[in-house]
């Protein structure tokens, strides 16, 4: 889906996640897909937004904050438009060009997305493609 192509109600959606917890982070160990479950409170199912195409995923947390649901301070997801040069520099991504050892590989031929977590966890994640559902009784 292409950067233009998402709704403004999902844009929305993920200005809304300062106003939530983050419930669940789950890696898909096969495909390397990330998944965060966020809820509004004890009695809403929340959503589960899954990030697809990983590029590059980090997350941190304190080491003595051990239990979820975290809260969630400001959260933004932005379409790149450089092939993610000037995210992925600031990012310190591990891949490099081939030609420039100094500058990181980009993908310009790729649509990709940054979202940004900030709060009891952090989270940053590029990646090429991301899914939003309601969380529902399924397991993420």
């Amino acid at each position: 889906m292409k950067n233009e192509e998402r709704s403004v109600p999902e844009h929305a959606l993920i200005a809304s996640l300062r106003d939530s917890q983050l419930k669940e982070v789950r890696l898909d160990r096969q495909s390397l897909s990330v998944s965060f479950h966020f809820t509004f409170g004890p009695e809403t199912q929340g959503f589960v937004l899954t990030f697809k195409n990983t590029v590059h995923v980090a997350i941190s947390k304190d080491p003595d904050d051990e239990e979820l649901p975290a809260i969630v301070g400001e959260a933004t997801l932005v379409p790149l438009s450089d092939g993610g040069a000037s995210v992925l520099a600031k990012l310190r991504y591990p891949f490099r060009k081939i030609d420039d050892s100094t500058a990181v590989f980009t993908y310009p031929e790729r649509c990709l997305y940054h979202f940004h977590l900030e709060g009891d966890v952090c989270a940053d994640v590029v990646c090429g493609n991301y899914a939003m559902r309601e969380a529902g009784d399924r397991k993420l």
